[in-house]
């Protein structure tokens, strides 16, 4: 009888709620979150990304590494139409990517995005996932040349060190692989519906993983920390700016009623 109860109970919340995916809201003017980067010349980054506005510039971060960057587009025309963007930063010529035009826009509702990236050759284009979904990638310019630019210092996310990439929504389960994480792989994080699935997919080379639920609903995360889940200790720290607001911690689940 106990069982049939929650049984009853569970079936009940699944009617009157609606799951979303939490995590911390930027308020695209200067927030952001830093955290400590390792080298690496492979990489995989992945996250579920909430955009709200096109942020405060042409190329809002998702993550702003000492060896990549990774960021949206805002509809400028040309190359920075509603596109993920993702650079290489080499000793010569940067390698420079897109998705295609209006792939990912400013829609108020969840994505899953992410890029896989082989670094160790320079002839190596990256591949770019959104829900799942491998897109074409556009190179733009030349091959890169020359080393790959060491990863390893502070990265920033949501942002850029210096407060002019400001994202505009809210970012949660961001993960960052030392390997290329495969479709199917990419494609279980998109499809799966499961919170934590980042900690299962693997876990030997993952390098920082934020579920970026580390505080109530609605408090602010000025100066709270982004736990590392890896097990490596790259912790991030958050940081509302000089406005004082936004960065907001934001709830898994919102109820919604007939």
């Amino acid at each position: 009888m106990r069982l049939f109860r929650i049984s009853k109970i569970i079936v009940l919340l699944s009617l009157f709620c609606s799951v979303t995916w939490g995590g911390v809201d930027f308020d695209g003017i200067d927030d952001v979150i830093s955290f400590t980067s390792v080298n690496q010349t492979i990489i995989t980054v992945s996250a579920w990304i909430f955009r709200e506005t096109a942020g405060d510039s042409v190329a809002p971060r998702c993550i702003d590494f000492p060896g990549y960057l990774w960021f949206t587009l805002s509809d400028g025309g040309g190359t920075n139409n509603d596109n993920i963007g993702f650079q290489s930063l080499r000793s010569g010529d940067m390698g420079d990517w897109r998705s295609p035009n209006d792939s990912i826009l400013p829609d108020n509702a969840w994505h899953h995005i992410a890029v896989t990236y082989d670094g160790t050759a320079t002839t190596n284009d990256p591949k770019i996932y959104i829900d799942g979904v491998s897109v074409t990638v556009t190179q733009l310019g030349g091959d890169p040349s020359g080393a790959q630019t060491s990863n390893a210092g502070t990265a920033y996310i949501g942002n850029n060190a210096g407060g002019t990439r400001s994202h505009d929504g809210q970012f949660t389960e961001i993960a960052i692989w030392s390997s290329v994480l495969s479709q199917t792989e990419i494609s279980l994080l998109a499809n799966s519906g499961r919170k934590r699935l980042t900690k299962e997919i693997q876990p030997a080379n993952t390098n920082s993983d934020f579920p970026m639920n580390d505080q109530p609903d609605g408090t602010s995360f000025d100066g709270d920390t982004a736990v590392d889940r890896s097990g490596n200790s790259n912790d991030g720290v958050g940081d509302d700016g000089a406005n004082n607001t936004g960065l907001t911690a934001k709830a898994e689940i919102v109820l919604s009623y007939p």
